[in-house]
């Protein structure tokens, strides 16, 4: 089994060539974005059956055009999730075919859960780094089970009265009740997102709550490394090969057109965001050698973490509200 959240056209590129596929929706919209987000996924989907893995051609082309539809789903706060299995065909004659490549799209909301209704199921995430929430959802499918699907936690809470089901790995945070570590900065919502960067974003509340700033700090990296690199992806600038997070924010800083136009006070702006280059760079070291990520005998002390954690959340604040053409 393939499973992908897919944010990019290169995401698609894996599921494209097999025999069948079905397109499943499983989040409900408010009556004046349906007809958008009914008309997006049509245009990512309508031709999908006539390209064949091994077409160049046409497959760049196809790619090419479900571009802009991708990124308008992502600004609508939905996602596609792809699971691709691999089975044998059986025909109402007895005949067969083997390794029969079928793949499930399911248009979902990107900060939503679901849940099997059936008797000893668990509510996820829709993540495909969760074995569990992935065998649950492509087992639905295939036995047509219902599914519910929710978009608040604490709407959950309370119809389940504060007894929810939760999976153990992929809402680890919503089981962990909430502590007194704070930090300043609050986490973003952010507009510009994939699934590794909102993975990213729960693990380190859950770490700030259980183990302390010091122990979020790789989690806070990842977070704006994952977002560094949506935003280059969905900008299409071009990278480096595995480029780190100062050669990413300084690609964004150089050519993204939304860093273009900083106002009238121009320079002042400019020294400010390269103040933040050196700022960026230091995150680098300060997670390597100063962080739970690798057996690091002299960690960064509390103090000195929450100055890390609140810098790359100020960061991330500033880039999606600058980059998402809202400020």
């Amino acid at each position: 089994m393939n499973a992908a959240v897919i944010c990019t056209p290169t995401d698609m590129r894996p599921f494209l060539g097999g025999h069948d596929h079905a397109v499943s929706h499983l989040v409900s919209f408010r009556d004046e974005y349906e007809p958008t987000i009914r008309h997006l996924v049509d245009a990512i989907f309508q031709d999908m059956q006539y390209i064949g893995a091994d077409e160049a051609e046409l497959v760049s082309s196809y790619l090419d055009g479900i571009t802009e539809p991708l990124q308008e789903l992502k600004r609508h706060g939905v996602s596609i999730l792809g699971i691709s299995t691999r089975g044998t065909m059986k025909f109402d004659n007895g005949s067969t075919i083997p390794n029969w490549i079928r793949t499930y799209f399911f248009i979902v909301p990107t900060l939503g859960y679901f849940k099997v209704e059936a008797d000893g199921k668990k509510f996820h995430h829709f993540d495909t780094g969760c074995r569990a929430a992935m065998s649950d959802l492509s087992k639905a499918m295939r036995k047509r089970t219902g599914l519910s699907t929710r978009l608040d936690a604490q709407l959950i809470r309370e119809e389940h009265e504060n007894n929810v089901p939760w999976c153990e790995h992929c809402c680890l945070n919503e089981m962990i009740a909430v502590s007194g570590t704070t930090v300043s900065v609050k986490p973003p919502s952010l507009r510009v997102t994939c699934r590794v960067v909102e993975r990213a974003i729960a693990d380190a509340e859950v770490l700030l709550k259980t183990g302390g700033p010091t122990s979020a700090v790789d989690r806070v990296h990842t977070t704006l490394h994952g977002y560094l690199k949506t935003v280059c992806a969905d900008a299409q600038i071009s990278l480096g090969k595995d480029p780190d997070i100062t050669e990413l924010f300084s690609q964004i800083r150089q050519h993204h057109p939304q860093l273009q136009s900083l106002g009238e006070h121009r320079e002042l702006v400019l020294k400010v965001l390269r103040a933040l280059c050196k700022v960026v760079d230091a995150l680098n070291p300060a997670r390597d050698r100063g962080s739970m990520a690798h057996p690091n005998e002299a960690l960064l002390d509390a103090p000195e973490a929450k100055l890390f954690i609140n810098a790359a959340r100020s960061l991330l604040h500033y880039l999606d509200e600058k980059l998402s053409g809202s400020g």
